[in-house]
Parts: C-alpha cells; sequence; structure tokens
C-alpha cells in the first residue's frame, strides 16, 4: 500500500522526476495531479473548444487588492506567452509576394546566361544593403563549395524573386514558424552561380564584402578551405570592422526593407523610423550619410541594451524625406508600409496607425495600444501636461492635489487595462494558430526503468 498523496508527488508545480517502477503503485494519485493541473490550464487559457470557457479577466480594486490583481494578470499574461512559444505552426507550402502566392520550393529552371544582365548602380546598391541586413554567406558541411542565401518571413516574399531573377538560385522552405516567429522561405544559390553572384555583390564596399569575396574566389584545396572557413566565423562576428563601408539611397533602401521598422505614435502624428544592427559600423556609416544629405534629426547609433545599435528619427518632416528618398531608390519589402505612412496627417493618424500595425511583423505585438489604450494615453498625456506649470512653480493647491490624484488612478488603471488587453490578444492567437493546425511542441524526456 503506497502511502504517497498528490501532495507529495506533486511539488513547485511539477512531478518528480523519479523511476517508473517507484511511481507505478501511485498511479491513481498521479493521474489526480495531473488532472487538476490540466483543468487549471483549461480556466486560465481557453480552446477553440466550447468546453473551455473563456473570460475577459475584469479589472477592479485598488492599493493591495490592485497590485494582486496585477501580480495575477501578469501571471496570466506569462502562462499564455509561454503556451504560445511552444506552438509549432503547420508546415507552408506556398509563400506570398505582391499578394500572390507562389508554390514551394522554386528552383532555378535553367542557369544565368554566361553575361547576364549588368545591374545599375542603384540596383547593385540595393542588393548589397538587403544582403548586408538578411544575408548570409556559408559553406557546405564538407566545405567544398559556398552558399549565399537571404531568409525573409513567409508572407514577404519579394525581395526573394527579385534576388532569384538577378542571379538565379532557387527559393526554398527555410524554418518551421513558432509562437510568434512566421515560418521563413530563403533564396540560395551554390556552386558557380554563387561564385558569379559573391562576385557581382562584391564590387560595393559593405560590411559583407569581405565574406562575398571569399565566396567568389572559394578554392579547391582543403586545407585552403578550412583556413577561409575560420575567416568567415570570424567577419560574422558583431565586433568586426570592415575595410570599407559605402552608402547611397539605394544601399539604404535595401537595408531598411531588411533592418528597419516604421510605426506612428499614439499620442501625436509623427513617423518613426528606426534602424537596428549589431555592428555600429554599418549605422554609423549610414548616420554620416544622412547627415550628408541634409537630414540632420537622425539620431547617432545608440546600444539598445541586448547587444545592438539603433538610429533612428521622430521628426515628420525628416522621416517624410527619408521615405520618399528611398522609394523613389526602389524600397520594395516595405512599399507599403512607407507609402501608407506618407498618406499620415493629423486627422487621421490614428487610423494610419491601426492600419500600420496590420502591415507590420509581430515586433512588440502585445504592447502596441490598442485603439482603447490610445484614448487613455491620450487623457493622460493632457492631464499631466496640464500639471507641468505647477509642479515647475512648486505650486500646491487642493485642486492640484486631486488632479496629480486623479493622474495616478488613470496611470494605474491604463497599466491594468493595457495588461488585460494584452492577455485578449494572446488568447486570439493562440486560437488563431491552433485553427491553422499548430500542434504544441512536446518535449522528450528519456526515462530509464
Amino acid at each position: 500500500m503506497c502511502a504517497w498523496t498528490p501532495s507529495c508527488v506533486n511539488r513547485k508545480g511539477g512531478l518528480w522526476r523519479l523511476p517508473i517502477r517507484r511511481l507505478r503503485p501511485c498511479w491513481p494519485f498521479l493521474r489526480e495531479a495531473c488532472q487538476a493541473q490540466c483543468k487549471l490550464q483549461r480556466c486560465c487559457v481557453g480552446s477553440v473548444s466550447t468546453s473551455w470557457q473563456v473570460q475577459s479577466p475584469s479589472i477592479s480594486g485598488s492599493g493591495s487588492d490592485g497590485q494582486s490583481q496585477r501580480d495575477r494578470l501578469q501571471r496570466r499574461f506569462g502562462r499564455l506567452r509561454a503556451l504560445m512559444a511552444k506552438l509549432r505552426w503547420p508546415p507552408v507550402t506556398h509563400f506570398v509576394a505582391n499578394g500572390q502566392f507562389h508554390s514551394l520550393p522554386i528552383r532555378s529552371s535553367q542557369p544565368l546566361p554566361a553575361n547576364p544582365p549588368k545591374l545599375s548602380h542603384e540596383e547593385l546598391a540595393y542588393f548589397v544593403g538587403f544582403f548586408d541586413g538578411d544575408g548570409c554567406v556559408t559553406v557546405c558541411s564538407k566545405r567544398r563549395y559556398c552558399i549565399l542565401c537571404v531568409g525573409q518571413s513567409y508572407t514577404r516574399g519579394e525581395v526573394l524573386l527579385r534576388f532569384q531573377a538577378a542571379f538565379g538560385g532557387g527559393i526554398y522552405r527555410h524554418s518551421l514558424g513558432k509562437g510568434l516567429s512566421k515560418p521563413s522561405v530563403q533564396w540560395m544559390i551554390t556552386g558557380e552561380a554563387a561564385k558569379r553572384a559573391a562576385g557581382i555583390l562584391s564590387q560595393w564596399p559593405s560590411f559583407k564584402q569581405s565574406q562575398l569575396k571569399i565566396a567568389a574566389d572559394w578554392p579547391s584545396c582543403p586545407l585552403r578551405c578550412l583556413d577561409l572557413w575560420h575567416d568567415l566565423k570570424r567577419m560574422k562576428q558583431s565586433e568586426f570592422k570592415p575595410e570599407s563601408l559605402a552608402c547611397s539611397w539605394g544601399y539604404l533602401a535595401g537595408f531598411f526593407d531588411a533592418e528597419g521598422y516604421i510605426f506612428i505614435r499614439a499620442t501625436s502624428a509623427s513617423i518613426v523610423l528606426n534602424i537596428t544592427q549589431k555592428n555600429r559600423a554599418v549605422l554609423d556609416c549610414i548616420h554620416s550619410f544622412l547627415q550628408s544629405e541634409g537630414l540632420q534629426s537622425w539620431t547617432p547609433a545608440q546600444q539598445t541594451g541586448n547587444g545592438y545599435f539603433r538610429t533612428s528619427c521622430s521628426t515628420l518632416a525628416t522621416s517624410r524625406t527619408t521615405l520618399q528618398h528611398m522609394l523613389l531608390a526602389g524600397l520594395l519589402g516595405k512599399k507599403s508600409e512607407a507609402e501608407l505612412a506618407l498618406q499620415m496627417a493629423p486627422a487621421n493618424f490614428l487610423d494610419v496607425r491601426a492600419s500600420l500595425s496590420l502591415l507590420s511583423g509581430n515586433q512588440s505585438r502585445y504592447y502596441r495600444l490598442q485603439p482603447q489604450g490610445v484614448k487613455r494615453a491620450a487623457h493622460i498625456k493632457m492631464l499631466n501636461h496640464k500639471l507641468r506649470p505647477a509642479r515647475v512653480s512648486g505650486q500646491q493647491t487642493l485642486e492640484i492635489s486631486h488632479d496629480e490624484k486623479q493622474l495616478w488612478q488613470m496611470r494605474e488603471h491604463h497599466s491594468m487595462q493595457c495588461l488585460a488587453e494584452r492577455i485578449d490578444i494572446v488568447r486570439l492567437n493562440i486560437r488563431s494558430l491552433l485553427r491553422q493546425g499548430a500542434s504544441l511542441i512536446k518535449r522528450s524526456r528519456s526515462m530509464k526503468d
């Protein structure tokens, strides 16, 4: 007779890792503990199934009750995010480009002619800029030849088709989607065609120019290949300093298609442009070019705290000018977003912001303000602006104290509502993925008897 109980078996939310022969006598208790845990998850998460009742969290209480409510919502949000991260997208059989579906894979039907059409100066700059952002020079497992590849989300295949039209190669499935990360596809070219493409791309001074030169002259000697393979690994480090860099509007358009981000603030009609990269030298070169073009509002490269650097612009006139120049230079992947942002005006900036968020990726998806959150943020900003003169002068009256208390309450309420809205969004995302055929990633555990 086993004296174990469910509380003994279930400790800190997880079952003890015990040999199977010791767990066999207590299967009833294990079953009871697992059923209780599944019931708790069903109450918290919800599902497409009608048996899982989903209720939006109610926001009430203040002080210690409000803090405990916030803690509960935060834990619930964390559990949902963890579940979302374990959902694997179904395998993709196509990718989207210019609103059309293209079946995978797309193989190169015939090799390029010996003398392919020459690229214009701006076209070459665009390809080099995009390759500096999302391109990769790698070698096969036995280091016999080099591979050039460019990866993109399966919903943004325009640039990949452009690479294939210019250099040949094929477009293949790259990685399965997981959680917020969509499935990706990649353009890939190998062999002599890769050498030729690398030779063309290496004509422009860029961060990956030295890697492309190695790929263009990849030797057949195994020992020499090993040395060059180590050189490639060194050149891929974020602290690597390239020999020379050059920027133009074509290069910037390609690099922005790969690493740029467009968004509109929730409380003001301003277009914000961000460019993020691990290597600071590239951003310094871009910043110097923009300064030489008279666009002084771009900030110098600053470290973001996660190992990346960022240069940005939030001045409306400068952002508009930058987008217009990049569109003329061949901006492709973010063309729709740029054209939509240029339509923004003080009267319609909230509508444009909502439409732009649908075109953008999943960056900061759960932290974008919803329409209700935008209104709350605007009211908070107005009241804060009203109290600013009194704070500067040190004036303190009963009315000001009342407004300060109201401002604090509005911020607390806004924080709680935003958290509740994030929970609703992640629930909708989970249900949407399940309807599309997503599956839960199961961890394989080897248990020895």
